[in-house]
């Protein structure tokens, strides 16, 4: 009866983890379509990906963007399969069954504003906002975020907004070319410069850290709090202070930001005179942590 309840306390667990990650990247796909049609799509303005060529094929072909972004998305997943493997083609196609949806449902609404330039700049954040949510749940919102991540892997040494910056620059320019417009190209760019720095904000704060270093004579006992408490792994070193020649050890942990402060008053708990040093850290390799890009 108790391996039956602990493995139904799992199968519960997991599933909470399923439901979060599919909502979050769910509300980023919602978030996505609104910055398209009540923001972007009334002024014409492309910001690039899929959404900005469903801009050009609307007021081309009078082609719903919905149906646009579904069918070249559904295209691009094919060829990434290979690429970047099922599991990733998995969450993605959450973003991409929805965002079509999610756009043929706003298309009839309203703009939520009369000014182009408020439109290009709130329109920018809610669309790094979307793609940002779904990033951080290993998915996408599909199209460019998709080559993107597959000219990664060929290119690892650039980011994933540097990639989808050179080829939403070129969307926009062949808008310029299309529409024939070139203030709602410079609408275009300022709108995608805002975008890709949310994404890049929300990438970054995800992948951020602490790491304390604690210099401290007893470690045994602060050892097991943080390993029990804070459920964090801690590596001990050994060390010789310079002047004193005291036998210290050296507590080192790599933790979230919200239980920096946790760690910190447990450390002063036990030892008052602890030497601690806490600074932030951009990216975390590792068991229990999960490196976002």
């Amino acid at each position: 009866m108790h391996i039956f309840l602990f493995s139904s306390n799992n199968i519960n667990g997991d599933f909470l983890k399923i439901l979060k990650k599919y909502s979050i990247i769910a509300l980023g796909s919602l978030i996505f379509a609104i910055s398209i049609n009540l923001f972007m799509l009334p002024f014409k303005i492309v910001s690039g990906g899929l959404s900005g060529i469903a801009t050009i094929f609307y007021y081309l072909f009078g082609i719903s963007t919905g149906i646009t972004v579904g069918i070249l998305d559904l295209v691009i997943l094919f060829f990434a399969l290979k690429s970047l493997g099922k599991a990733f083609v998995m969450d993605s196609m959450v973003a991409i069954l929805l965002i079509p949806l999610f756009l043929s449902f706003t298309e009839k609404l309203p703009p939520l504003t009369n000014d182009i330039f408020i439109a290009s700049v709130f329109g920018g954040v809610l669309l790094g906002i979307g793609i940002g949510l779904a990033f951080s749940q290993g998915g996408t919102t599909g199209g460019v975020d998709i080559l993107s991540r597959m000219s990664q892997k060929k290119y690892p040494h650039l980011s994933i907004g540097i990639l989808m910056t050179i080829l939403d620059l070129m969307i926009i320019g062949f808008s310029m070319i299309t529409i024939g417009n070139l203030n709602l190209a410079f609408y275009g760019i300022l709108s995608l410069v805002i975008s890709t720095t949310v994404i890049d904000t929300i990438i970054s704060k995800l992948n951020c850290a602490k790491l304390i270093l604690a210099v401290v004579t007893e470690s045994s006992k602060i050892e097991q709090e943080l390993l029990t408490s804070v459920n964090r792994g801690v590596t001990v070193i050994s060390a010789v202070g310079a002047y004193s020649g005291e036998t210290k050890k050296v507590l080192m942990c790599v933790t979230k930001p919200k239980q920096a402060a946790q760690f910190k008053t447990m450390i002063r708990a036990s030892e008052p005179n602890a030497f601690i040093i806490v600074t932030d850290s951009e990216e975390i390799l590792g068991n229990g942590f999960r490196y976002y890009r």
